[in-house]
């Protein structure tokens, strides 16, 4: 597998945020965030070749018991399904993230998917065929309907905001996708560094009553700004 980093840190998003985890960062992307905070993941993904077996040993060499897989797109590779087995075989918590642009069944106790609103595009007139290929691919409401089928109350939603337009743009999706458990629903502010996530966290947080959604920090952009490895 193409893997971009392996690190252990803190999860700093979500309602696990705060829990020690061991991350593994896949190689690779079917989208072009304009905002993204990983493009060495995505736009220009680097990475090693790792086996599952040297996954599975620099895990148990963390000794943590919590491993986040991410990306880019993990369920983009196509021995990502094994991997996930083999590290539920190993008695370790796994949680996936994901666009959930992609499904397969996989082994997880907990799937993070976080679909890309209308505002996520890369500029058009700089990157015009990226532009299109985003647009194309960022959201598929029948493919995100298999997620909530499938993992049910082991998946949440994130969603990545920035203004009042796209709160109103995640209820639409939500109704179109039959999904009222607002428990499972994050707003967490769009921030690539502890400044712009200061700004903007506030009044995220004030959608976030006004709505019922739960609101989800970058807390480790807060911790050690946006810096790889953590």
């Amino acid at each position: 597998m193409r893997i971009t980093e392996i690190f252990s840190s803190i999860q700093g998003e979500g309602p696990f945020m705060g829990v020690p985890s061991f991350f593994v960062r896949l190689a690779g992307c079917n989208l072009r965030c304009g905002w993204c905070d990983t493009p060495q993941s995505s736009w220009t993904p680097v990475g090693k070749e790792m086996s599952i077996a040297e996954i599975l040993q620099k895990v148990a060499e963390s000794r943590m018991k919590t491993v986040v897989v991410t990306g880019g797109e993990p369920f983009l590779q196509a021995e990502f399904p094994e991997l996930c087995d083999a590290l539920m075989a190993a008695g370790l918590s796994v949680h996936l993230e994901t666009s959930g642009t992609i499904f397969r069944e996989v082994s997880a106790d907990l799937v993070c998917v976080s679909p890309k609103l209308s505002g996520s595009a890369p500029d058009p007139l700089k990157f015009p065929e990226l532009y299109a290929k985003h647009e194309r691919a960022r959201l598929s409401p029948e493919t995100l309907s298999q997620f909530v089928r499938y993992f049910g109350k082991r998946l949440v939603f994130k969603f990545v905001v920035a203004s009042k337009t796209d709160v109103h743009e995640v209820k639409a999706l939500l109704n179109q996708l039959d999904f009222t458990d607002t428990a499972q629903v994050f707003l967490m502010p769009q921030s690539r560094t502890a400044e712009e996530l200061r700004d903007l966290a506030p009044m995220v947080a004030g959608f976030c009553v006004e709505s019922g959604f739960r609101y989800s920090d970058r807390l480790h952009v807060r911790l050690w700004g946006n810096t790889p490895g953590r």
